[in-house]
């Protein structure tokens, strides 16, 4: 669901005079919204980032579209079944890549919320940490996801070492 700059702009003061007047300080969880809790809506409205609005002076960002989240969310769901099947393989682990900060600018600040703000994904993010803003070398992150997206999720749950063969190398069997 989106909101027009000024709706936006609107809950941010909102939830910012919250903060402000409340007893709300960082670590303080008594309230029935946590100052964490609010931080993190905050930058969810200033970032764009539509997933995570809750209803509900800074710049703001362009709202990120469902077709970036859904694209971070994907990558995402790839590595995670790579990292969880890959003993099942004849592969060995991958480097995970994640977007170029300057290119990929919308994709990669999704994803740096996903992981940093929200600690979601907390299994693959150590894999990622240096590879998060990728400069420009991606490694064959797009061939990837463009063969895990060929695959089923019966495919891959029947047997996930062939999928994440194929995945890796483009081999099939």
């Amino acid at each position: 669901m989106g909101y027009t700059e000024y709706q936006r702009q609107s809950l941010i003061n909102q939830y910012e005079l919250m903060m402000l007047l409340s007893d709300l300080k960082e670590g303080n969880d008594t309230s029935e919204i946590s100052f964490d809790d609010i931080k993190v809506r905050l930058k969810a409205l200033r970032e764009g980032y539509t997933d995570y609005y809750d209803g509900e002076g800074t710049p703001l960002s362009d709202e990120v579209s469902e077709e970036t989240q859904n694209d971070v969310y994907k990558l995402l769901n790839m590595y995670r079944f790579i990292q969880s099947g890959i003993s099942k393989s004849k592969q060995t682990m991958p480097e995970f890549y994640g977007y170029d900060a300057n290119e990929q600018s919308s994709h990669y600040s999704f994803m740096s919320f996903l992981l940093n703000d929200l600690n979601a994904y907390s299994d693959v993010k150590e894999r990622l940490e240096d590879n998060l803003n990728t400069h420009g070398f991606d490694g064959d992150r797009d061939v990837w996801l463009k063969r895990y997206k060929e695959l089923t999720a019966k495919e891959r749950h029947d047997n996930p070492g062939a999928s994440i063969d194929y995945i890796l190398t483009g081999q099939k069997g």
